[in-house]
């Protein structure tokens, strides 16, 4: 009830101070604060699991990167490698996820994460 009469406040203010006053109502949209926004349903529940996958993501990133100048090998020639190793698998999946699309794009790449991850365990 209140947000209709606030809606309808800022709709009548805003079609005050039109300049060219065509007689067009322009509406606000309040649907974030009804609760239909990024925090309802399965939206917040794709987002707080695409935040877990993020932060499990960048963490094991940076953990390979630190752990690079214990591999047997100069430093200079780890990091030019690993350099090289990048650019290859972004041409890759930049071809795949236009060609797979978002969704087969990442279920192969956790998958082969969850190999290479099985492989390293065992």
């Amino acid at each position: 009830m209140v947000l209709d009469e606030l809606e309808m406040k800022l709709t009548t203010k805003m079609t005050e101070e039109d300049d060219e006053d065509d007689g067009e109502l322009v509406t606000v949209p309040a649907g974030v604060t009804q609760g239909k926004g990024l925090c309802h349903g399965t939206v917040a529940v794709n987002l707080v699991l695409m935040i877990v996958m993020w932060i499990c993501t960048s963490v094991n990133y940076f953990m390979i990167n630190i752990y690079l100048k214990y591999i047997p090998g100069s430093e200079y020639l780890n990091i030019s490698i690993a350099g090289i190793s990048e650019i290859a698998a972004h041409l890759s999946v930049g071809f795949l996820f236009t060609k797979l699309g978002p969704r087969w794009t990442f279920f192969i790449g956790y998958s082969i994460a969850l190999v290479g991850g099985g492989l390293l365990i065992f």
